[in-house]
């Protein structure tokens, strides 16, 4: 249950942090944030 809550809250975060950014460095952090999706999921199971 924890996991889950931390991992939806990694979501938000990521996804606030591609907001900020704009659209221009959005193509550049896909990976990063693929990478950082990848990782989040791994810690939750």
């Amino acid at each position: 249950m924890f996991s889950e809550t931390l991992r939806l809250t990694y979501l938000n975060a990521s996804a606030q942090l591609v907001s900020l950014l704009g659209d221009d460095i959005v193509g550049r952090w896909i990976p990063i944030m693929a990478l950082v999706f990848i990782v989040g999921v791994v810690l939750a199971y």
